[in-house]
């Protein structure tokens, strides 16, 4: 999952999403261990990454963080699997990663090119 990169390059921006990223994909994976039906864990995951975000001051990065979450608590099997939770986090964090990456490098090929 790649939702780091911005089409402007925006190092900034890139950072938001990752931050969003990141707090989405860990709460995810914390209420995924409670023992309450799924749509009562998609509630409160929801719910905790809001506050969370607010708490930490990071209204800009809420929209990805809440759908970081979702993505690592929804469950395509009717088996509640913490293997497939932890695959999505992983999925989610080398995302960033990537992201991250190919924003830095676009951002210094487009400062050598206007050197040039």
């Amino acid at each position: 999952m790649v939702l780091v990169i911005s089409p402007e390059n925006d190092k900034r921006l890139a950072y938001i999403r990752m931050e969003g990223n990141f707090l989405g994909s860990f709460i995810g994976l914390v209420v995924f261990f409670i023992p309450l039906p799924m749509a009562v864990i998609l509630c409160l995951g929801i719910s905790l990454t809001i506050i969370t975000g607010l708490l930490l001051k990071l209204l800009a990065s809420l929209r990805t963080a809440v759908a970081a979450t979702v993505i690592v608590l929804f469950q395509e099997k009717s088996e509640h699997s913490w293997e497939v939770a932890l695959q999505r986090v992983a999925c989610v964090v080398v995302g960033c990663i990537i992201g991250f990456i190919i924003t830095v490098a676009f951002t210094r090929l487009e400062k050598m090119a206007k050197k040039k």
